[in-house]
């Protein structure tokens, strides 16, 4: 089928013989039309890096913040189980007495807390890692796909700008 239907639609260089083949019209564009395709393309690109960027440092927030949580409960439940032992406590001209977990032997990193923070960190229960990290990534991702929906539409906006408001 040399020259026919087919060969127009894939833009298969016609036989000698055959009729001279156009280009479909979807294929052509404008100027306006490219610089708006470009603008969209661009502002694609940029948002993604503005999303993925985003969402990496909420996750990695999130998961610090559940760790932190997660640290200070089993250092506080280690300081509660040494209620009758003599407790290391610093006094650096403050109300009440705090604890360094470290200097009492409970593991983990150097807080310090009050008697009063103890309980209420015990009293809250152990904190559950996943809802944590799902709780804290939430408005991160929120403010991250805000932003790439921003740097899509200025991009785009100043693509419209630039090919001359074009409806293409």
């Amino acid at each position: 089928m040399r020259g026919g239907k087919l060969d127009r639609i894939l833009c298969v260089r016609p036989s000698p013989g055959s009729p001279k083949m156009t280009t479909p019209q979807s294929f052509k564009m404008t100027s306006g039309a490219r610089i708006l395709r470009g603008s969209k393309r661009i502002g694609a690109f940029l948002g993604g890096i503005a999303f993925l960027s985003g969402a990496a440092l909420s996750i990695g927030s999130a998961y610090d913040t559940a760790t932190y949580t997660a640290s200070t409960y089993a250092q506080a439940r280690c300081l509660s189980q040494k209620t009758g032992a003599t407790l290391i406590a610093n006094q650096y001209g403050s109300a009440a007495p705090e604890y360094v977990y470290e200097s009492n032997g409970c593991p983990g990193r150097a807080y310090e807390a009050t008697e009063a923070e103890v309980r209420t960190i015990l009293a809250k229960g152990a904190p559950a890692f996943g809802p944590t990290i799902v709780s804290e990534t939430y408005p991160g991702l929120m403010a991250s796909t805000l932003a790439a929906v921003v740097i899509f539409g200025l991009c785009w906006g100043l693509g419209w700008v630039g090919a001359g408001f074009t409806a293409d």
